[in-house]
């Protein structure tokens, strides 16, 4: 009885690894990637003459882009530096921030968004102190 089941088991595997192999292999090629949404900023204000984003600590500044809203981008994923900043208002398009009190020096402004897709803003914030 025992040398029957280990037959049975080993036709069942077998049977299982045929069945298998003959599947066809798919390429992971631009029809199948995920895409992925990608937020990003576009525009901040208020901004110097150069420029580069610019405020006071403390204070609000409004970030335009795409796909910045909340169906994408978390509570604390708006930052400058490292540091998240909180959040006053947002939309797909639009979100104002209040800068982190301790932005001593010039920093990197980041949005991170669910996908955990990272973007950085091409100029960095100023703080006007």
């Amino acid at each position: 009885m025992k040398k029957y089941s280990i037959y049975m088991l080993f036709a069942v595997l077998l049977g299982g690894m045929a069945a298998l192999s003959g599947c066809d292999e798919k390429d992971f090629s631009a029809d199948y990637d995920i895409p992925w949404v990608v937020s990003k900023i576009t525009n901040v204000t208020p901004s110097d003459s150069e420029g580069y984003p610019t405020g006071v600590p403390g204070t609000n500044i409004t970030l335009t882009g795409e796909n910045l809203g909340s169906e994408y981008v978390q509570s604390d994923g708006f930052l400058i530096g490292a540091v998240p900043c909180g959040i006053v208002s947002q939309s797909a398009t639009s979100v104002v921030i209040t800068i982190p009190v301790d932005t001593k020096e010039p920093s990197d402004i980041v949005v991170r968004n669910l996908h955990n897709r990272t973007f950085v803003y091409g100029k960095q914030f100023i703080p006007d102190l």
